[in-house]
């Protein structure tokens, strides 16, 4: 039983239990004591969503813009800490950057986190642990990549650091996407999700996708296009370097680990690791595999950037490398945004799997034929299959029907195959 005491008229009373959006009132004053508002949890993780994918770009979009005979000048949070670490008030730009930039972004992490946490409520363990390992590991990296990269953007002046740091800041963003996708589409099948919750795995990936569209390759783009626009000359490089020689080897580390598990995966299956990438059900690895591609690549186009940007003093370079990063993450979210548009749009199984259970029915004493047969995806390396059996027509009724279930339970004993429906049909003459 609960208690709640009346803020108008002190009365306590018991609290009645509450269906969602309904409210309490005192029993004797009459005033509300308390609204069950359902839906609280969900706006929060949705509003803290949104926050996370326009983070980036928000903070690099000028908060400050002056004109006055001709002249024009703009400012950014990101450019005010810039402007005390050059003034040589470096402990106080570091407390700004932190304050305004990096505390922010960790605490709207954080309220994502346990939104979803909570709104989700007892989550069940992760099966796939080698899945988990590889995003906790690009989790763990691309986050001390991305203070890394913004404390060097801040005190060179780089653009093309800038535009590596909005990349790793949506891809620590969509780490913590991919975790919540591997716990949610664990969970059991229930009467409401008969086959499961896999293809929330799906879902969670889409949204990672857009987030390296917005947060990483429009914010990178429109960074390089305001270092033309307004050139910053190049300070402290050899801070710059040597970040993003600590961010390529920390990078590639991350990238090994997906890798690895990618190339165990397809020789497990028989299949190239190419193909295996294009066909896989499961898109978590391969999106780390990818943004941890992106992540390298990005490293040596922001070096060649700032490397000429020093040699030539023009900022066009680090402009263009700054650009050429945000066109390559806007190419590898498409490419992922296709992908899971494929899965969610219940696409059949690659061609093996679905030969693999054509010749195990038609295996069977008793069938004589296959002629239909699909293997939906309704999750990672999870199948529905219905079809239907040719069965020899000489058979008693109740023998077919033996014969079907008898197929049916076999199917189901299969590693990924959630349910088989299977009808008999006469065979063709």
């Amino acid at each position: 039983m609960s208690l709640i005491a009346c803020d108008t008229c002190g009365l306590v009373q018991r609290l009645p239990e509450l269906p969602p959006g309904a409210a309490a009132e005192c029993a004797r004053c009459g005033a509300a004591l308390i609204v069950q508002d359902g839906g609280s949890l969900a706006r929060t993780a949705a509003f803290a969503l949104a926050a996370l994918m326009f983070y980036a770009p928000a903070n690099l979009y000028p908060i400050l813009r002056m004109e006055w005979y001709g002249a024009h000048s703009e400012s950014t949070a990101w450019d005010g800490a810039i402007a005390l670490f050059r003034q040589g008030q470096p402990v106080i730009a570091v407390i700004v950057f932190l304050a305004s930039i990096v505390i922010p972004f960790l605490k709207l992490l954080t309220l994502f986190y346990l939104c979803a946490t909570v709104k989700l409520g007892s989550w069940v363990e992760v099966q796939d642990g080698d899945s988990q390992r590889t995003v906790v590991v690009a989790l763990a990296v691309n986050l001390i990549i991305a203070v890394a990269k913004a404390s060097a953007a801040m005190v060179s002046g780089s653009s093309a650091l800038a535009a590596e740091a909005a990349h790793s800041v949506a891809d620590t963003g969509n780490e913590l996407f991919l975790l919540v996708a591997l716990r949610r589409s664990g969970r059991p099948a229930d009467d409401i999700h008969p086959f499961g919750y896999g293809a929330e795995r799906f879902y969670w990936s889409l949204l990672a996708a857009i987030g390296i569209f917005v947060a990483g390759g429009l914010t990178a783009i429109w960074e390089g296009v305001r270092q033309l626009q307004h050139p910053r000359a190049l300070e402290a490089v050899g801070v710059g370097y040597a970040v993003l020689a600590v961010s390529l080897v920390l990078d590639s580390t991350s990238w090994r680990t997906a890798y690895r598990q990618l190339r165990r995966e397809s020789r497990g299956r028989g299949i190239p690791l190419r193909t295996y990438l294009r066909r896989s059900s499961d898109p978590t690895t391969p999106t780390v595999f990818y943004e941890d591609t992106a992540g390298v690549i990005g490293v040596l186009f922001a070096t060649v950037g700032v490397a000429l940007h020093q040699l030539t003093g023009s900022a066009v370079p680090d402009a263009l490398a700054s650009m050429a990063v945000g066109v390559l993450l806007v190419v590898v979210a498409f490419r992922l945004a296709q992908r899971d548009r494929e899965l969610l749009t219940n696409q059949s199984a690659p061609p093996v799997i679905v030969d693999g259970i054509r010749v195990l029915l038609a295996a069977e004493v008793g069938v004589l034929d296959v002629p239909r047969l699909e293997v939906l995806i309704v999750g990672p390396r999870r199948w529905l299959i219905t079809g239907e059996v040719a069965v020899d027509g000489t058979l008693p009724t109740g023998t077919v029907t033996g014969l079907v279930e008898q197929l049916r339970t076999r199917l189901r004993g299969e590693p990924g195959v959630v349910e088989a429906y299977l009808t008999p049909v006469p065979a063709a003459h």
